[in-house]
């Protein structure tokens, strides 16, 4: 397998993982980076956008993973979307840490594995540039 493969194959478990995992604990979960999930609704939201987003964009890139043995170009497709959506995050955590001050060791890790998913999807797209 490619390294742009296995980029987008991880990547796409790394959403599907948290996804699943705010899907079916969103309280605990929450907890985790200090949200308060004090309501129905609450729990509803947190599933909604930390766990059906995220598995919502796992299966996306899941399917162009799938469909780029049929047409490449869909690698790349898959990349760039994983690549954005990492470094979004992975900026939004910094912007974080810079405007609210001093964080917890969980945004250190959480922000060090969306940098690190951004560079491998980088690496990815760098290795198919090279393919050309």
């Amino acid at each position: 397998m490619t390294m742009a493969r296995v980029a987008l194959l991880l990547s796409s478990l790394l959403f599907a993982a948290a996804g699943l995992a705010f899907l079916l604990a969103p309280a605990g979960m929450a907890a985790q980076v200090d949200i308060l999930a004090g309501s129905a609704t609450a729990l509803t939201d947190i599933r909604a956008i930390y766990g059906g987003l995220e598995l919502g964009l796992a299966c996306y890139l899941g399917l162009l993973l799938r469909g780029s043995k049929r047409d490449p170009a869909l690698l790349e497709l898959g990349l760039r979307a994983a690549l954005c959506a990492l470094s979004g995050m992975a900026l939004a955590r910094l912007l974080g840490v810079c405007v609210d001050g001093p964080q917890r060791a969980i945004t250190w890790l959480l922000g060090a594995g969306e940098l690190m998913g951004a560079l491998l999807c980088g690496l990815g797209l760098r290795t198919l540039a090279r393919a050309r």
